[in-house]
């Protein structure tokens, strides 16, 4: 990516304080399930890279489903400042899209699930800049998966940090 395409240095800085951390809250599905969700947010702006680990307890994928964990580093290099949508593949969440960056959200859109067939699609936003997170510094999150049967199941959590 050339250089001048890349999220600038100050934005890095300046965002990393804030976004760096671990943040931890409970998932909650309309088919009653709940559990615990983790994220650990690791902003490196001197080295331009960032490390994202994701926990989420049993069953988020479905009753009897297994806890899911991932670590993800990221060579900032690789991404346009504000130039979404950015592409990737997860054990997680499969192939995925991001977008919303700069408007003080990010949603994720993914599809093939590894190891879960009967989902379609996972969709989640969450916000992390602006009116929309709450006065405690809490970033909600909602997420909708679709599964093979027609059937909807949606859910939400807010990440907090400390």
């Amino acid at each position: 990516m050339p250089a001048a395409l890349r999220i600038p240095d100050r934005v890095l800085k300046e965002d990393a304080p804030v976004l760096n951390g671990d943040w931890k809250g409970t998932w909650k599905s309309s088919d009653g399930s709940t559990g615990p969700f983790e994220l650990a947010v690791a902003i490196d702006p001197g080295g331009r890279t960032a490390r994202l680990t994701v926990s989420l307890g049993p069953g988020f994928y479905g009753p009897g489903s297994a806890p899911v964990n991932e670590t993800l580093d990221f060579d900032l290099d690789d991404y346009a400042y504000m130039k979404p949508p950015y592409h990737g593949t997860s054990m997680v969440v499969g192939t995925w899209t991001l977008t919303g960056l700069g408007y003080g959200f990010v949603q994720l859109d993914t599809t093939g699930i590894p190891g879960h067939p009967e989902i379609v699609t996972f969709h989640t936003k969450g916000y992390v800049f602006g009116p929309s997170v709450l006065p405690d510094g809490g970033l909600p999150f909602s997420y909708i998966l679709t599964r093979t049967d027609g059937k909807v199941i949606k859910g939400d959590t807010v990440l907090r940090t400390g």
